[in-house]
């Protein structure tokens, strides 16, 4: 949701925009989704983005998480510098939806927010998101693969789990890809509040059972499923390794994403280690996705 704007149109706003590699903007969309207005993004030069948030000026508070929280991420890796740029009497809606446009994926994927009008061709799967929701736009190069990813493996009346739900990205186009049934969870209860609203959104919430809970619970393990994606971390999935073959059928596959290529030989090894053989794997830039088969 985009939540603020618009409301008085004489208050004073800061507009907070800052330039970052591809592989910063979903933490930077967590800490402006969490602490001010909307987010928007636009591409920025090669493998870069523009992305752009709105405080009140009196909010002081927020303003100092912001700053620490990019500080923070800089150490990480290196960002652009922080802009602030105040502005008054703006329609806001305007001002920040303007940087918004449609984000194509694979084949036939189009995510697109709620008030960008797109005439669907023929094919064309619509996945709307709100991009003031945050963490889990499609922008990053993880999302990216795992969409592209679930565009070739699943199939009608497949059974699948989304583990570290987010936006509900993943789950929405699995769900609209065909997927019968989809098992959504996390740990985060913000996470499972933003994915269900955009299960909601999508009119796929017949299709997902959306729930905070832990992997390793035995309902789970008994789940039988066909597919499973999880765009993590590298020691999220280590953790996971054994739990998620044991909720795959045979011959059921994992696409594991959320890692670097430098941490990759240990995430192989782990999955490896509990059954799982190397089917496929994609890269762009410096982050890994491995299709698994059990």
């Amino acid at each position: 949701m985009f939540l603020g704007l618009g409301i008085l149109n004489n208050m004073s706003w800061i507009e907070l925009s800052l330039v970052v590699p591809s592989e910063i903007v979903e933490p930077i969309s967590y800490l402006f989704g969490k602490c001010a207005n909307g987010l928007s993004i636009e591409r920025f030069g090669i493998q870069k983005f523009k992305m752009r948030t709105y405080l009140n000026s009196g909010d002081t508070q927020n303003r100092a998480e912001i700053e620490v929280g990019v500080k923070l991420i800089g150490i990480v890796k290196p960002i652009g510098r922080l802009e602030m740029r105040e502005l008054k009497d703006v329609d806001w809606q305007d001002e920040w939806k303007k940087h918004i446009t449609l984000l194509k994926v694979g084949k036939s994927l189009v995510v697109r927010p709620p008030w960008i009008s797109y005439d669907a061709r023929e094919g064309d799967i619509i996945i709307e998101i709100d991009p003031g929701l945050a963490f889990g736009t499609g922008h990053h190069p993880t999302t990216m693969m795992c969409l592209e990813r679930l565009e070739e493996l699943v199939f009608n009346g497949m059974n699948v789990l989304d583990l570290g739900v987010g936006s509900g990205i993943l789950t929405v186009a699995a769900a609209k890809l065909g997927a019968d049934t989809i098992l959504a969870i996390d740990t985060d209860p913000i996470a499972i509040r933003v994915a269900s609203e955009a299960i909601r959104i999508n009119n796929v919430a017949s299709k997902v059972t959306l729930d905070k809970r832990d992997i390793s619970s035995e309902e789970l393990l008994d789940a039988n499923l066909d597919l499973a994606v999880a765009n993590i971390s590298a020691k999220v999935i280590q953790s996971y390794s054994k739990s998620l073959f044991k909720c795959l059928k045979n011959g059921g596959k994992l696409v594991a994403s959320g890692f670097l290529d430098e941490q990759e030989g240990e995430v192989k090894d782990s999955l490896i280690k509990a059954g799982f053989l190397v089917e496929n794997r994609c890269i762009i830039e410096d982050w890994v996705t491995l299709t698994l088969v059990k």
